[in-house]
Order: C-alpha cells, then structure tokens, then sequence
C-alpha cells in the first residue's frame, strides 16, 4: 500500500480478515432475513467497515499498553538494580546492565 510493506504493520492482516468475514456474514444473514439485495449490500460494506475500524483500534491501543507497560517495567528494574548497588554509582549500573559507553 503506497510502497510500504504491510506485512510489517502491526493488527493489518487480522483488521482485515475479520472485518471481511464479518462483512459477508451479517450481509448473507441480512439478504436471508429481508431479500432485499440493496439493504443487505450496505448492511455487509457498514458491518465491514465498522469492524475492521474497530478492531484496528482496540489492537492498536492494547499494543500501545503493552509497550508503555514494558517501558515502565524497565524503568523499575533499572531502578532496583541501582537501588542495591552498593555505592558503585552509575558506573556500577552500568556494569550490570551491561551497557557500553
């Protein structure tokens, strides 16, 4: 899609697959339950539309949580780790993190 990859986006491929299953699901049921050919038409596209949105949203913020919960996770364990060093500073945590400056 406009030269990117969209392999490497993250929620692209499920948004997707579950926005068209669920599209052509609720159109069938609705052309079944009416007959009206129209109606079931813009019933599937809405149903596809509003649910490949919708799961791209929720995925992308549950991915954003991980990543901010994985950043703060971090931070705690850095400070633990200099918290009992004993006396050895920044140069000592940076030792045990192994970190090359």
């Amino acid at each position: 899609m406009f030269g990117r990859d969209v392999s490497q986006i993250p929620c692209f491929r499920n948004s997707f697959m579950y926005g068209i299953g669920g599209g052509v699901a609720i159109g069938i049921a609705t052309f079944l339950g009416t007959s009206r050919t129209r109606l079931s038409t813009h019933v599937g596209f809405g149903t596809f539309f509003t649910g490949t949105l919708g799961y791209w949203l929720v995925c992308r913020y549950v991915i954003q949580e991980f990543t901010i919960m994985k950043y703060l996770w971090l931070k705690i364990l850095i400070f633990i780790l200099y918290a009992t060093l004993p006396c050895k500073g920044i140069n000592g945590l940076k030792n045990v993190l192994s970190i090359n400056s």
